[in-house]
């Protein structure tokens, strides 16, 4: 299955109370082309959150909505209104209706998709879509994705040259997320350039900040080849799968959305997480 689906796994502690997938298992891309047969395999595999992150049209969303819930899945929405969605904008209201009126009404809708990677200067918009749609659609997911560690100076040129932890905290304080998401790939065609410090830097980073603010992380992980990464084999996969959710753990009991519970004192990463590595690396990540 893993050579069918053309996807970057997602994986999460524990989801806010109120949803209704404890622990969301998603993709990133689907197969092609989208129609029924897709959302089977992406069940079919074990997936139990479908999300396409390259633009479909209304018509197609219902479609793989209606799918979804024959399946036993449910439908994280990507939709360019939402994504393009801004609040100082005269169609910001227009456009936010649209996205609410098209999808809030099926039962497969866990949540919506509102940017990916974004700036620290475009928190303030997802602050204001986040708000909108709580209060029309609550109960549902609003979901951003987050630069990894590392790559943030290039987006944060006023936050000290992108000192992570403060765009997290930013992040965090601003836009009261129902989860705090990321994505890291480390694993390099050439394991030279296997960036397994930013790997584990990025999981005590998230946990800190998780456990602080009372939200669950979410990680996504490498499990296709693409760009410069290699194909992971199934070693590579239980190697990033095992330290994420092994930090993770103590979110699991502490599921309640931030915007209502007081944050819980932070316990360190344990130092044995940090020595785990791939099977295919020739020497372990620094301390």
């Amino acid at each position: 299955m893993r050579k069918i689906l053309p996807i970057l796994a997602v994986l999460a502690a524990t989801a806010p109370a109120y949803c209704s997938i404890k622990i969301p298992i998603s993709i990133w891309t689907p197969p092609r082309p989208l129609n029924e047969e897709a959302v089977r395999t992406v069940a079919e595999g074990n997936f139990n959150l479908y999300f396409d992150y390259f633009d479909t049209t209304p018509e197609m969303q219902k479609d793989i909505l209606n799918w979804a819930e024959k399946y036993g899945i449910e439908v994280k929405i990507y939709d360019n209104r939402l994504i393009d969605a801004d609040w100082t904008k005269p169609d910001f209201k227009e456009r936010m209706d649209g996205v609410l009126a098209d999808y809030k009404d099926y039962p497969a809708t866990w949540g919506y998709h509102v940017t990916d990677e974004p700036a620290p200067w475009g928190f303030y918009n997802i602050v204001r879509k986040n708000e909108y749609l709580r209060e029309r659609d609550p109960g549902r997911v609003v979901f951003t994705n987050l630069f990894p560690y590392g790559v943030t100076d290039m987006a944060a040129s006023y936050f000290d040259h992108g000192i992570h932890q403060r765009y997290i905290e930013e992040f965090l304080c601003l836009t009261r997320p129902d989860m705090l998401s990321y994505d890291i790939y480390v694993l390099a065609k050439d394991i030279k350039n296997d960036n397994l410090n930013g790997f584990f830097n990025n999981i005590e980073i998230a946990r800190d900040k998780a456990l602080k603010y009372n939200v669950p992380f979410n990680a996504c992980i490498l499990s296709v080849e693409h760009g410069g990464y290699r194909d992971p084999t199934p070693e590579d996969l239980r190697w990033q799968t095992t330290p994420s959710s092994t930090a993770a753990r103590d979110l699991s009991t502490s599921p309640t959305p931030i915007r209502t519970t007081t944050p819980p004192s932070f316990t360190a990463t344990p130092s044995w997480i940090r020595t785990v590595r791939p099977p295919t690396a020739t020497t372990p990540p620094k301390s």
